[in-house]
């Protein structure tokens, strides 16, 4: 220790009253002050720097980036977006339906009040009113039959001719049957034929099986009605087809509807000829069209929904296609299920 330090120390002491001590002999120092002498050099070393700090922003931004690659996270992101679809689908369906009633009942008021001024405006036509007076002038020329009045029959007759003059009557206007030619009965044989003598009948040929294309497909078709409903509420949802010739190329279409409207959702499933089972298509509110302004009856009204299958469809064999019910107020009603190959 230096002699500043002695004399500070000695004063100190005299300060307080220690003046017997005018000397202190320092000669080791403390293993505290020592232990704390090397704690405080080697944090030294490890001092946060500014170069040291933008190290450990990248490292932990480049882990917060792998994390989100991780197949973990990817899978489960995966799940989420696809739960996140399905409801966004499931709204959008919703309000589909919501407003096809909206746009029927509100369609409904317009034709109702255009109906009736079409019938109006129909009832003011030339022919209409000229049909109108013919049947006047025919109910007068009775009249004046009736009263033996010829003289003004004849002239409402002449009227009524010149009226006649480019209107098609009923009478008129019936289309003539053709004349039908008189069936003549076969003359009956008095003596017996000769028998003729039968020749050997020839081997068929076997027939050349056409070639399929596009315009010209192998088609197999379905029109048992069923139903695909939640629980019980499903009948002949299956349709087995016997798949005798495949081509490169092959299609399934099918035509349904809702028990009322197109509040319905769900999947179909095509099962292959070795049992493996695969989902191909659905149907939900957005995709059920309707090809007629009135109410669905059957096949013909529904726009058939279409779906490739050329990679499934690999060898002939039993086929099966199969309708499950998801989500909606109403079943599945199928009206026809069809597949085309080329």
């Amino acid at each position: 220790m230096t002699k500043k330090c002695l004399v500070a120390t000695s004063l100190f002491l005299m300060h307080f009253g220690l003046t017997q001590a005018a000397t202190l002999t320092i000669d080791s120092t403390s293993p505290e002050l020592t232990r704390l002498r090397k704690a405080y050099a080697t944090e030294s070393k490890n001092i946060t720097t500014a170069a040291s700090l933008t190290t450990f922003k990248k490292e932990y931004s480049k882990a917060k980036d792998s994390a989100t690659r991780s197949p973990v996270y990817l899978k489960q992101l995966a799940i989420l977006e696809k739960a996140r679809d399905r409801d966004l689908k499931r709204i959008q369906d919703r309000f589909q339906v919501s407003l096809a009633k909206l746009d029927k009942s509100t369609m409904a008021v317009i034709d109702k009040r255009y109906s009736k001024q079409l019938t109006l405006l129909q009832s003011r036509s030339s022919k209409r009113l000229k049909l109108n007076y013919l049947a006047d002038l025919k109910i007068l020329e009775k009249k004046l039959i009736a009263k033996n009045d010829l003289a003004g029959a004849i002239l409402v007759q002449n009227e009524r001719k010149k009226a006649q003059t480019g209107v098609t009557t009923g009478a008129s206007a019936t289309t003539k049957k053709k004349a039908v030619a008189p069936v003549v009965a076969a003359p009956t044989l008095k003596t017996k034929p000769k028998e003729i003598a039968q020749k050997p009948t020839p081997k068929k040929a076997t027939p050349v099986p056409r070639k399929l294309t596009e315009a010209n497909p192998q088609v197999y078709s379905s029109s048992m009605r069923g139903l695909a409903g939640s629980g019980s509420n499903s009948k002949n949802n299956t349709y087995t087809f016997q798949l005798n010739r495949i081509g490169s190329h092959a299609t399934l279409s099918f035509q349904g509807w809702g028990t009322k409207t197109t509040d319905t959702m769900g999947d179909v499933f095509l099962i292959d000829n070795k049992g493996s089972r695969h989902q191909i298509a659905g149907w939900s509110p957005s995709t059920l069209k309707a090809s007629t302004f009135y109410d669905v009856k059957g096949a013909d009204d529904i726009e058939p929904i279409e779906v490739d299958i050329s990679t499934l469809l690999t060898k002939s064999g039993t086929y099966k296609v199969e309708f499950i019910y998801r989500d909606g107020l109403e079943a599945f009603v199928i009206y026809k299920v069809t597949i085309q190959t080329w």
